[in-house]
């Protein structure tokens, strides 16, 4: 997986970039997507600076149909409506979807969902708040029945890829005792716990 794209500008785009290279640290290009050229630019230059950005990686803005060809998409936009569809995502993405945390919101179309496997970090707060899911189910393209997984499953490699071109989704709602174990790891590396 050499291609990272990320749509929305937000101080998210500067985390999972960072994420991303933590784990696939020969990524080659960075593709930034947003409704606005100027917040693009901005994140551009704002991740350029990051010092985990090698010059070797081009960071560049683009548009969410560029972004999602990517081998790896992250989204975390507020959208109500989607603005990624299954035509735009190439076999073998994966998706990390942060974005659309109610069930009155949505990033990913209904078709995309239903071309994935889809885990989340949590069942329940899925159900309670993942609109990109609940949302597809209400179209009835999508059931939870097709839930693959959760963060346990994956985390032990009981859930693993099936394929290379196999789209997979992991669907964050994001869970305040995650906070909490990162924020320990961090304390406790910089000997701020006892």
């Amino acid at each position: 997986m050499r291609t990272l794209g990320i749509i929305g500008t937000g101080p998210q785009a500067d985390g999972h970039v960072e994420a991303m290279l933590a784990v696939r640290p020969a990524l080659d290009d960075i593709v930034v997507a947003s409704r606005s050229t100027e917040s693009a630019a901005a994140t551009v230059a704002r991740i350029v600076q990051l010092p985990c950005v090698t010059g070797s990686i081009r960071v560049r803005a683009g548009t969410n149909a560029e972004a999602a060809t990517c081998d790896v998409l992250c989204t975390a936009t507020r959208c109500i409506d989607p603005i990624v569809t299954a035509a735009m995502v190439r076999p073998g993405t994966h998706i990390n979807a942060i974005g659309a945390y109610r069930t009155d919101m949505r990033e990913l179309a209904t078709d995309l969902v239903a071309a994935c496997t889809v885990a989340v970090d949590d069942v329940q707060a899925a159900h309670d708040e993942a609109g990109d899911l609940a949302l597809a189910v209400a179209d009835g393209g999508w059931s939870w029945d097709r839930l693959a997984g959760d963060l346990t499953a994956l985390s032990s490699g009981a859930l693993r890829r099936h394929s290379d071109t196999e789209i997979t989704l992991f669907k964050s709602v994001g869970l305040a005792v995650e906070d909490l174990v990162i924020a320990r790891i961090v304390a406790a590396s910089e000997n701020l716990l006892p």
